[in-house]
C-alpha cells in the first residue's frame, strides 16, 4: 500500500485536560487547552479544529493567516505552523517503486510518488515545510543486529524439501518483484524443484536472498545494465530514488533556506528505540507536526507513524493530491513577484547567463534574458501540472500583430530546445484587434494554441473564437471592480457583471457550437466561482481554492451546454470586419478601459523586471 490521500488526525488521548479554556477577547474566541505547554493543542468548536501552532499562555492567540495553515483531513480541520511542520517522504526507492524490478507503474506507490512530485512538494516548499526523505540505507553493522521477524519480510534461503538435496534457495520475500528470474533459476540444470518450492506465492520472481543481499544486475528502460546492490544498503541503485522523485529531491536539497534532508533508517519504522538519527533531526530543529506519506502504509509508513505518535509527535497522513490542478498560467506581474524569492534565484540565474551569451548589447541581451526566464517558470510549473502552461507574449506587442506572431514563434522554439513540445505550450496574447489576428495566424498556419487574455467583452469573445483560439480568459473580478466603482455599489454573486459577462460568452460559444474553450479568470471571491459551475475551466487563485477545499456548501451546475442550444442569441462576426471590430469595442467603456490598464500594466511590469534582469547582466559581465 502508499498512503497518498488525508486520513485522520490524531486525536487528543483520553487523558488530555480538557478543562482548561484560553482567555477570551472579540478577536480570540474561547478555547479548549488539550495537555500542558509548550507541548499543549487548542481545540475550537465552530468551526471545528485542532490548533497544532502551540501558541503561547494565558492568551493563546488564534495564530495569523500568514504563519499557520488550516488543513482539512477526513473529519476534523488542524491548524498547522509550516516551521513546526515537517513533510516525512518515506521509502520512496527503486526497490519499492521501480518498473524495472517488475513494480506496476500504475501501481499505488508509483501514483503515490506522482501526487508528491506534482502537489504535495511543492506546496510544502511553498509553505515553507521542511521536507525530509527517510528512508532504508543499511551498514553492515546493521545487517549482524536485524532481528529474524524483520529479515523474514525481505526473503532468506530455506533448504529445498526434495531433488536438490543439500542445497539451499532464496524465498521469495513479502516485497517480492514480478520478473521472471525464479523460472529462470528453476530450469538450471543443478535445480530441477519445481517453482513451487521456491515461492510462497507461487508467482515467477526476481529472488533476494535477504536484505545485504547482491540482487545482480537491473536492465533499465534504456536498455542499459546497472548492478542493483546489495538489498537495500545504502548507496546503491536499489535503495536509490527513481528518476523524477531523485531530481525533486536533489533540488531541495540545494536550496538555502530548509533544505530538504535524507535520513537512513534500518528498521521498518524511522522513530523505534530510545533514539534514531530521525528523532534527533527533528528534536534540533523543533519540529513538532509530521504530515506522513510514502510506502507501503501497512508496514513502514505507519509503523513510523505510530512510533512517532507514541513519543508524542503529532502526525498526520499528507494531503498530497488536494487541488489536483491541470494547467497553470502566467502573467509578467507574477513573475515579477515570484523572481524576488529565493527558491527561484536559480531560475534568474540561468536566464541571465542565456542573455549574456545570446544578445548583442545590453538591450538584446535584456529581452533574451527575458525570454528565457518567461520559459524557465514555464518549465518549473510544467513539473506540477499534467496539461498546459500559458506564456505570455511581451504586452508591448499587443497592437503588433506580426511583432506577437515572431515572438510566439520564438518562445515555441525555447521551449522546444529544453524538451518542451508546443502541445504543452498556450501562447498568450492580450484581445487587441492585432492581438486577436496574430493568434488566428498562429493557430491556422503553425498550430500553435493560443489563450486570448485580457478579454473584457463578447466583442472580443466573438472574434476570437472565430481566430479559433484554443482558449480565451474573459477576466470575472476586473469586470466586477470597474462596475463596483462606477456604480458605487456592491453586487450578489448571481448580478455580478463579470459573471454574467462569462455567461454570455459560454452561452453564444455553445448556441453556436464553437470549440474555443472559455477560461473564467481572475476572481474576488469564492461566490463569483460557484455561480460560473460548468463552466469549460476556471483559472483560480490557491487561496480561494483553499476556501473552496474547506467549505462544505453544495455547488450545482449554474452553465450547461445543452440549456445554451434553445437561446435566442443573435449571431455576428468580426474577424475580416475590423472596422465593425473596433466601432462595437469601443461602445464598451468598461472593457475599453480594462484593456489599457491591464495592457499597461503588465508592460510595466515586465519592463522592471527587465531593469533586474539587466542589473544582473551588467554585475556579473
Amino acid at each position: 500500500m502508499a498512503s497518498f490521500s488525508t486520513i485522520n488526525p490524531i486525536p487528543p488521548s483520553p487523558g488530555a485536560d480538557l478543562d482548561e479554556l484560553s482567555e477570551s477577547t472579540q478577536d480570540n474566541p474561547p478555547r479548549a487547552v488539550i495537555g500542558k505547554p509548550p507541548n499543549h493543542w487548542l481545540h475550537s468548536p465552530s468551526p471545528p479544529t485542532f490548533d497544532l501552532t502551540r501558541p503561547s499562555p494565558p492568551n493563546f492567540l488564534v495564530p495569523s493567516p500568514t504563519s499557520s495553515i488550516r488543513v482539512k483531513t477526513t473529519t476534523t480541520s488542524i491548524m498547522i505552523s509550516p516551521p513546526l511542520t515537517a513533510l516525512v517522504i518515506i521509502d520512496m526507492q527503486n526497490f519499492f517503486l521501480s518498473t524495472c524490478l517488475g513494480r506496476p507503474a500504475d501501481g499505488a506507490g508509483n501514483k503515490a510518488g506522482q501526487c508528491l512530485i506534482d502537489t504535495a512538494i511543492p506546496a510544502a516548499r511553498r509553505a515553507g515545510i521542511r521536507i525530509i526523505w527517510l528512508n532504508w540505507g543499511l551498514t553492515d553493522d546493521d545487517i549482524d543486529q536485524i532481528p529474524a521477524s524483520i529479515r523474514r519480510a525481505f526473503g532468506f534461503e530455506a533448504a529445498l524439501r526434495r531433488a536438490t538435496e543439500g542445497k539451499a534457495l532464496p524465498v521469495i520475500d513479502a516485497h517480492g518483484v514480478n520478473q521472471a528470474a525464479a523460472e529462470g533459476l528453476m530450469k538450471h540444470e543443478s535445480c530441477t524443484s519445481d517453482l513451487g518450492e521456491l515461492t510462497e506465492n507461487g508467482k515467477p520472481t526476481r529472488i533476494y536472498k535477504g536484505l545485504g543481499s547482491d540482487i545482480g544486475p537491473v536492465t533499465l528502460k534504456n536498455r542499459s545494465v546497472v548492478e542493483g546492490g546489495r538489498l537495500l544498503m545504502r548507496h546503491t541503485w536499489n535503495a536509490a530514488l527513481p528518476p523524477a522523485l531523485d531530481a525533486s529531491y536533489k533540488e531541495g536539497a540545494r536550496l538555502n533556506h530548509k533544505p530538504d534532508v535524507w535520513i537512513h533508517k534500518n528498521r521498518m519504522s524511522g522513530f523505534w528505540g530510545s533514539s534514531t538519527p530521525c528523532t534527533e533531526f527533528l528534536e534540533q530543529e523543533g519540529i513538532r507536526t509530521l504530515l506522513f506519506a510514502g510506502v507501503n502504509t501497512d508496514q513502514c509508513v505507519g509503523g513510523s507513524l505510530q512510533d512517532a505518535f507514541t513519543k508524542g509527535w503529532d502526525c498526520d497522513f499528507a494531503t498530497i493530491s488536494k487541488y489536483k490542478p491541470q494547467d497553470a498560467t502566467t502573467n509578467p506581474s507574477l513573475i515579477l513577484a515570484a523572481s524576488k524569492k529565493e527558491e527561484y534565484a536559480k531560475l534568474m540565474d540561468v536566464a541571465v547567463e542565456y542573455g549574456k551569451e545570446n544578445g548583442k548589447d545590453i538591450d538584446t541581451k535584456v529581452d533574451s534574458a527575458l525570454d528565457r526566464l518567461l520559459v524557465e517558470f514555464g518549465k518549473e510549473i510544467l513539473k506540477i501540472v499534467p496539461g498546459k502552461v500559458s506564456t505570455e507574449v511581451d504586452a508591448r506587442f499587443s497592437f503588433d500583430t506580426q511583432a506577437s506572431v515572431e515572438k510566439a514563434l520564438h518562445i515555441i522554439e525555447l521551449y522546444k530546445s529544453i524538451g518542451i513540445g508546443k502541445e504543452r505550450i498556450l501562447i498568450k496574447i492580450a484581445s487587441t484587434w492585432e492581438g486577436i489576428q496574430a493568434a488566428h495566424i498562429l493557430q491556422s498556419k503553425h498550430s500553435i494554441n493560443c489563450n486570448l487574455t485580457l478579454m473584457f467583452s463578447l466583442v472580443q469573445a466573438i472574434a476570437g473564437a472565430e481566430a479559433g483560439a484554443f482558449l480565451i480568459s474573459p477576466f470575472v473580478g476586473r469586470i466586477m471592480d470597474w462596475y463596483k466603482a462606477a456604480m458605487k455599489k456592491d453586487f450578489a454573486p448571481h448580478e455580478d457583471p463579470g459573471v454574467q459577462s462569462v455567461q454570455s460568452i459560454f452561452n453564444y460559444y455553445k448556441k453556436y457550437g464553437y470549440k474555443t474553450i472559455v477560461m473564467g479568470a481572475s476572481f474576488r471571491n469564492v461566490g463569483e466561482i460557484t455561480e460560473l459551475a460548468g463552466c469549460d475551466y476556471l483559472t483560480i487563485a490557491p487561496s480561494l481554492l483553499e476556501d473552496l477545499y474547506n467549505s462544505e456548501d453544495k455547488v450545482p451546475q449554474k452553465l450547461d451546454a445543452k440549456d445554451a442550444t434553445n437561446l435566442d442569441i443573435e449571431k455576428k462576426s468580426y474577424l475580416n470586419d475590423e472596422a465593425t471590430f473596433r466601432f462595437d469595442f469601443n461602445e464598451q467603456a468598461m472593457a475599453v478601459e480594462k484593456l489599457r490598464e491591464g495592457i499597461s500594466k503588465f508592460a510595466a511590469d515586465a519592463l522592471t523586471l527587465k531593469g533586474i534582469l539587466q542589473k544582473k547582466i551588467e554585475s556579473s559581465s
